[in-house]
């Protein structure tokens, strides 16, 4: 876990960050510290299009992907007020759903654990007045894992874990749906019936 003064030094980051003039070009490694995003995100969402805005150089028919990419402040900041939301509900009904594909059940996410070891719920669903609150407490913890693994676990709030689980289950239901259609239309489906 964090310590209270590594959090704080980010907090110092993160207003130098601010007060920079809008029009300040920041380096991937600045705009995800800016956003509380990894690099890696970034990366990913300039390849499918879902982040901010970015400039990359390199002239017209410039060879290569690896052109230095930098992102306005301005753009970072009209990027953040294009993806308030005021519940989530209102966050989900954006994304469509938390998750997308069975891939995303499998992948790390942080959850907060209280004293007894029970999930409290998803990190990234934590208001920044908790997660301070929570900075440097014996009783919380931060605690990286599978989100199928988290399902898995004893919950300390029954509500929240219900809608994890009715998530998990819709991504499952439609990946078990495209399976069977794959299967019925390769013939594997017919074959498999026939045996049984």
């Amino acid at each position: 876990m964090p310590s209270i003064d590594a959090a704080l030094k980010t907090y110092e980051i993160l207003a130098a960050l601010h007060t920079l003039p809008d029009q300040a070009a920041l380096t991937t490694a600045e705009a995800a510290l800016f956003l509380r995003l990894s690099p890696k995100s970034l990366e990913r969402m300039r390849v499918d299009g879902s982040g901010p805005l970015y400039v990359q150089s390199g002239a017209r028919g410039a060879r290569g992907g690896n052109q230095k990419c930098l992102y306005l402040k301005s753009s970072l900041l009209a990027w953040q007020q294009a993806n308030q939301v005021s519940n989530a509900m209102d966050a989900a009904v954006r994304k469509g759903q938390a998750f997308k594909t069975i891939f995303d059940l499998v992948a790390d996410a942080p959850f907060y654990l209280d004293a007894n070891g029970r999930v409290v719920g998803a990190a990234e669903d934590t208001s920044l007045s908790v997660v301070i609150e929570r900075l440097g407490s014996d009783v919380w913890s931060l605690l990286w894992l599978p989100v199928v693994e988290a399902a898995g676990r004893e919950w300390a709030d029954l509500a929240a874990h219900q809608n994890l689980a009715r998530e998990l289950q819709s991504v499952l239901a439609v990946a078990e749906r495209k399976i069977a259609a794959a299967l019925e239309a390769s013939g594997i489906g017919s074959a498999i019936v026939g045996r049984h």
